[in-house]
């Protein structure tokens, strides 16, 4: 009778074992089915963000390179109207002073030749 017992708790223990082993499978390919849907949306997720990274870099450093160019036509036209202005009070200054400006243009002449006399010396 104790033999007999002992046989059907032994089945009984491999009946629960091979249920284990099943339930064990079954959760291992949940598992793996999980984990590569997850690591599938992770990845589709990080596609998706870097192409909107690149895409917000490649509009911004368009938008830069407008500012850029604006303000290089901006600083031209400053430069071209300065020296405009300049120009005109020189002809000015000539206009209102004439031997001012011939006496202050021959000093000048006379100045620079100087030094390139002495540094060619």
């Amino acid at each position: 009778m104790a033999e007999a017992d002992l046989k059907r708790e032994l089945e009984k223990l491999r009946t629960d074992l091979a249920a284990l082993r099943g339930d064990f499978t079954s959760m291992s390919d949940t598992a793996a089915k999980t984990s590569k849907e997850t690591t599938k949306e992770i990845l589709d997720a990080a596609k998706e963000a870097t192409a909107t990274a690149k895409a917000k870099l490649k509009e911004e450093a368009e938008m830069l390179i407008d500012k850029v160019r604006s303000g290089t036509h901006d600083v031209a036209d400053t430069v071209k109207q300065s020296g405009k202005a300049v120009v005109k009070g020189v002809e000015q200054q000539v206009e209102e002073k004439p031997m001012t400006a011939v006496l202050t243009a021959l000093g000048i002449g006379f100045a620079v030749g100087w030094l390139l006399n002495r540094r060619s010396a």
